[in-house]
């Protein structure tokens, strides 16, 4: 059975508000595997240092453990690029048949173009070794 996990810092921070969200889209959510990996918007912003955030629930319905190290994520709006980078995150396990909210953060350097924050989707994948 599929459960929901917050990463330690986020379990002490997570305002209330955000918390409820979070388990509502989890409830609604759950029971769309359609493959091993899934992520599901949040909430997409800009910080004051112009960097892309984009906040996910990440569903591992798999029954192998993702460690989030040596990824590839991709952010599209409407099937057009806007940002990717690979990220690793060594403390960090989504542990199978989990799902974890995370927010990955695109330096402006990084985008392909400015987000209009509609119809937002992130990819994420492990990186090809070359």
């Amino acid at each position: 059975m599929q459960q929901l996990a917050f990463e330690a810092a986020w379990d002490k921070t997570i305002a209330p508000i955000d918390r409820a969200n979070i388990i509502s889209l989890f409830q609604e959510t759950v029971d769309k595997n359609e493959q091993d990996l899934v992520t599901v918007p949040i909430r997409q912003a800009v910080n004051h240092n112009e960097d892309l955030l984009v906040m996910v629930l990440i569903h591992n319905f798999s029954n192998a453990d993702f460690p989030l190290t040596d990824i590839h994520a991709s952010y599209t709006e409407a099937d057009e690029l806007i940002a990717e980078l690979d990220f690793s995150f060594p403390q960090l396990n989504i542990r199978q048949k989990t799902s974890m909210p995370w927010t990955f953060i695109f330096p402006k350097v990084t985008w392909q173009k400015s987000p209009s924050f509609e119809n937002g989707r992130l990819q994420v994948s492990k990186k090809k070794k070359n």
